[in-house]
């Protein structure tokens, strides 16, 4: 009676085991072929932390972005773009005003949760606008891509691949099982060399094979987090007398990317000169708003010549096959006294493509 139990439990893992295989391999193949859309589609993936855009987008959800001109906005889209202290924000348009150059406009942005708009105006010249979202998928993918995700899911398609590999075919053992006896030593040798047990082998290579491509195509799903409209920062100060001088640090007019491609190692990061008294300071963050790398330039030349900054591929670290999305953030910064930032900033984001030949860096 023990003997038999124990291969029924054993048929029943095996076929548990092949039909984990069978749907990580599908999972699988449709994550590397959903990377391969948002590499060619150059559109990226963000999770939303926040209920500001509830119901129409509840915490949770992940939202396709693709980046589009300013030109083509319209009042009522759901863009994606960076806040003031370097978070993305998703919000809807709820107006659009002219810029300061022809390319630029200022977007009024709200939440739809939210009774009034986000604090500032947007200047931007271009945005991520929704593709499409689905509800409560963020959740999953955040934890796919986490190291924990990444180690449970790993553990257990290497297990179910080593059970379906060493088991041969699951219904020979359960039939034999419900018989109260085990097959004999010539019918499991001859079963053992069929196409049954070849089939089951090879399901076990396969699906192994296209899970493992699943982990290391999950992360470059994750593009990005989305979080709450930033709002800008204020000081007080108490003067007892003498006398009291104001000064306000503008950010760049504007900023923009050159070089980059297929096997790129580098970009560059261009803005023009806005004053005399500026050096400018140039922050890398990756999908999760942490910093990467910090540069400081030195502000040179004429108002309005060009300063810049050469930004390397591999600032994320060793990655798997993906698309990763980073952004720089410029701010000008007072020569006389480093602490003074503008409030207001410039960024631009690029991406990292991982594939077998190695890294190449785009701007986007």
């Amino acid at each position: 009676m023990t003997v038999r139990i124990a291969r029924v439990l054993l048929a029943v893992t095996v076929r548990i085991a092949r039909v984990l295989l069978a749907v990580a391999a599908c999972l699988g193949a449709l994550c590397a072929a959903a990377s391969l859309l948002c590499v060619a589609l150059d559109a990226r993936v963000l999770l939303v932390t926040s209920g500001s855009m509830a119901p129409a987008i509840d915490a949770g959800a992940a939202v396709v972005v693709r980046e589009v001109p300013v030109g083509e906005l319209r009042v009522g889209d759901v863009v994606s773009v960076a806040g003031a202290e370097g978070s993305r924000v998703l919000h809807r348009v709820v107006a659009i005003d002219p810029g300061s150059a022809p390319e630029e406009r200022q977007l009024v942005l709200q939440g739809d949760a939210n009774r009034t708009p986000d604090p500032s105006a947007y200047r931007v010249q271009g945005a991520d606008r929704e593709v499409v979202a689905v509800p409560w998928l963020g959740y999953a993918v955040a934890w796919l891509a986490s190291p924990l995700g990444l180690l449970v899911a790993g553990w257990l398609i290497l297990g179910a691949a080593v059970v379906v590999r060493r088991s041969g075919t699951p219904d020979a053992q359960l039939a034999g099982a419900r018989r109260g006896h085990a097959p004999p030593r010539h019918a499991r040798s001859r079963h053992a060399g069929s196409r049954p047990a070849r089939s089951s082998r090879a399901m076990a290579r396969i699906g192994a094979g296209l899970s493992l491509l699943l982990i290391a195509t999950s992360a470059g799903w994750l593009g990005g987090r989305v979080g709450a409209a930033a709002a800008a920062f204020t000081d007080q100060a108490v003067v007892t007398g003498g006398t009291l001088g104001t000064t306000t640090v503008l950010a760049p007019d504007s900023v923009s990317c050159s070089g980059g491609g297929l096997l790129a190692t580098s970009i560059t990061i261009s803005w023009p000169h806005k004053d005399l008294g500026y050096n400018y300071q140039v922050l890398v963050r990756d999908a999760a708003n942490a910093v990467r790398a910090t540069y400081t330039v030195t502000g040179a030349g004429a108002v309005g010549s060009t300063q810049s900054q050469a930004i390397p591929g591999g600032l994320l670290g060793s990655l798997g096959l993906g698309t990763y999305y980073s952004t720089v953030e410029v701010r000008s910064q007072l020569k006389a006294n480093a602490a003074w930032l503008s409030a207001a900033m410039r960024t631009w984001t690029y991406r990292e493509v991982v594939i077998v030949a190695g890294l190449s860096i785009y701007c986007t």
